[in-house]
């Protein structure tokens, strides 16, 4: 069913493009769209009966309105109900990891670098350092 409201829709999307391409233009040329020219009053006037050209966009753009709704509602579907696409990612690198044998990417990724304490005095109760030399730097290796 999702795959023939999608060729549906292609073709509609199709179909439209042509319509459209096909209807003749209301002005004689690109000025009397601006006012310029003898035939301003066309652009904005009354509008004649409807031909079979505005009639056939008119359907095929509903049409297409309704295959975009539907196929966006079915997407957001598929979406909902799983978890989130980060999880997803994430499963997809775990098979692919089992199927070449690798090691999981979380193992494949390098480890942070280590971080450097900074040194704090140790203080006694009285207030005066505990050690004579001062304060030491503690790095990790």
């Amino acid at each position: 069913m999702l795959f023939f409201i999608t060729v549906l829709h292609v073709v509609l999307c199709l179909l439209l493009i042509l319509i459209i391409i096909l209807q003749p233009g209301k002005g004689s040329d690109v000025a009397s769209a601006f006012g310029g020219g003898g035939g301003g009053g066309a652009v904005f006037g009354p509008r004649g009966p409807t031909s079979l050209l505005s009639r056939a966009t008119t359907v095929v753009a509903v049409m297409f309105m309704v295959t975009s709704i539907t196929l966006a509602l079915n997407s957001d579907r598929q979406i909902g109900s799983s978890d989130s696409i980060e999880d997803q990612i994430r499963q997809l690198e775990e098979e692919e990891a089992k199927k070449t044998g690798a090691a999981t990417p979380e193992a494949a990724t390098p480890a942070p670098p280590a971080t450097v304490k900074p040194a704090v005095p140790e203080t006694s109760p009285e207030g005066t350092d505990a050690e004579e030399g001062g304060p030491e730097e503690e790095v990790a290796e």
